[in-house]
C-alpha cells in the first residue's frame, strides 16, 4: 500500500472544495490559478501516480463538471425566471419585475447607479420627500423578491442591492457580449462564426424588446441602446454577406428579424 495515498486523496479534496469555493464566489482568478498550478490527472488504477499537468482542454472539462447550475433570468419580452431542472415562468409582481429590471440595468452601466437614485427607481418614492418610505419601499422589494427568485440571487453587502452573478445568469448581459461578438467576427471576415453568433440573438429579439413595459428613463435608455448597437451589428454583417455573394443567409437573417428590423 502507497503510505502517500491519503495524503494525495486529501490534497485532492482540498483542491477540489477550493475550486468549487471560487466559482461559488465569482473569483476567476482563484480558479484559474488552483487549476494552472496545481490540478492534476490521475492515471486510472494508479493509486498514488499522477500523468502530465492538465491541458487547457481537460482543465475547461474539470471546470464544467464542477459548474454550480445558475437561476436565468429572461429580460426580452415578458420577464421570466428558470430555475435549475425547472421550466421558465413569468415574474409576477409589477414591484418585482421593476426591482429585478433595476439590477439587471445597473450591471449595465458603465457608472453604477447612486445609492439615492437607486432607492427611488427601487421604491417608487423620492428619497428626498420621504427618506424613510423611500427606504422602507426598496428593503422590503429587496425581500419580497429575494423571495420570488431566491436569497443567492442577491448580494446585499455593497453600497446598493446587486445581482450574484455567480448563482445568476441573463440572457440580456450575455446579448452584449453576443453582439461584441458578432461584431468583431463580422470585421474579421468571420462570417459564418458571426451568423451562427447571430443566431440565439435573433431568437431573443423575437421575444419582445428588453425592459419591456418599464417607463423610467433609465430602462428607455438601455432599451434604445441595445436596439441600435443590434441594428449595427445586423447591419454590418447583412451588407458583409451581400458582398460576398451570400445572399442566401443575408435573405434568412431578414427573414428572422423583428418587424421592421434593421431600419
Amino acid at each position: 500500500m502507497d503510505d502517500t495515498a491519503p495524503l494525495i486523496e486529501a490534497m485532492e479534496t482540498g483542491i477540489a472544495n477550493a475550486l468549487r469555493w471560487g466559482k461559488e464566489n465569482g473569483l476567476p482568478p482563484v480558479v484559474a490559478g488552483i487549476e494552472q498550478r496545481y490540478v492534476r490527472l490521475r492515471q486510472p488504477g494508479m493509486a498514488g501516480e499522477q500523468s502530465e499537468p492538465k491541458t487547457p482542454a481537460t482543465i475547461a472539462e474539470a471546470s464544467a463538471r464542477m459548474e454550480v447550475p445558475k437561476l436565468r433570468i429572461g429580460m426580452f419580452g415578458p420577464i421570466t425566471v428558470q430555475h435549475p431542472n425547472g421550466a421558465a415562468q413569468r415574474l409576477r409582481g409589477t414591484r418585482n419585475q421593476i426591482i429585478l429590471s433595476l439590477l439587471v440595468a445597473d450591471q449595465m452601466l458603465k457608472n453604477p447607479l447612486s445609492r439615492n437614485r437607486f432607492i427611488e427607481i427601487a421604491s417608487g418614492a423620492s428619497v428626498a420627500e420621504s427618506p424613510d418610505k423611500a427606504r422602507r419601499g426598496m428593503n422590503m422589494g429587496i425581500l419580497r423578491l429575494r423571495e420570488a427568485i431566491g436569497q443567492q440571487a442577491i448580494a446585499t453587502d455593497g453600497e446598493t442591492p446587486q445581482l450574484n452573478l455567480s448563482a445568476v445568469a441573463v440572457d440580456l448581459l450575455e446579448s452584449q457580449q453576443a453582439l461584441q461578438r458578432v461584431a468583431q467576427l463580422t470585421r474579421r471576415g468571420a462570417l459564418t462564426e458571426a451568423r451562427q453568433s447571430l443566431t440565439p440573438l435573433l431568437q431573443a429579439a423575437a421575444q419582445g424588446a428588453p425592459f419591456a413595459g418599464m417607463d423610467d428613463e433609465l430602462f428607455q435608455n438601455l432599451r434604445s441602446q441595445w436596439e441600435q448597437e443590434f441594428r449595427h451589428a445586423t447591419q454590418q454583417l447583412l451588407e458583409r454577406l451581400r458582398t460576398a455573394g451570400d445572399h442566401q443567409s443575408a435573405t434568412l437573417i431578414e427573414s428572422q428579424l423583428p418587424e421592421g428590423w434593421p431600419a
